[in-house]
């Protein structure tokens, strides 16, 4: 368990600390703060784990985790250069596939590419 010490004159408040550790702030607060007052305010429990780590902050890194895992590898597959099929009409002489959109120079000048 964790205890959180606030203090009854002003707006102050401990830390989730152990009992003891919480009580020593409390009292060196009214001692700093308010001196020749007893120490007095409320204690706040907290029974689960206090050094718990929050729920969201795991699910956020695992999901930004599944992202870069996702665009890596559709990085590697998109832009894989397959090489083209025997006897394709469509390689040319680099052994690329020509796109059939943006024909070569050689093409838009009316020359075929095995000429150039």
């Amino acid at each position: 368990m964790a205890y959180r010490y606030w203090c009854g004159e002003c707006g102050f408040k401990t830390p989730w600390l152990s009992r003891s550790q919480g009580e020593q702030q409390q009292i060196d607060h009214y001692a700093r703060r308010h001196p020749g007052i007893p120490p007095g305010g409320h204690v706040e429990i907290n029974r689960r784990r206090p050094n718990r780590r929050s729920g969201c902050l795991r699910r956020t890194t695992l999901a930004l985790l599944l992202l870069i895992l996702v665009a890596a590898w559709r990085r590697l597959t998109v832009h894989q250069v397959r090489p083209p099929l025997p006897g394709s009409a469509s390689a040319g002489i680099s052994g690329r596939r020509e796109s059939r959109r943006w024909p070569t120079v050689a093409r838009s000048m009316g020359r075929s590419v095995a000429a150039a």
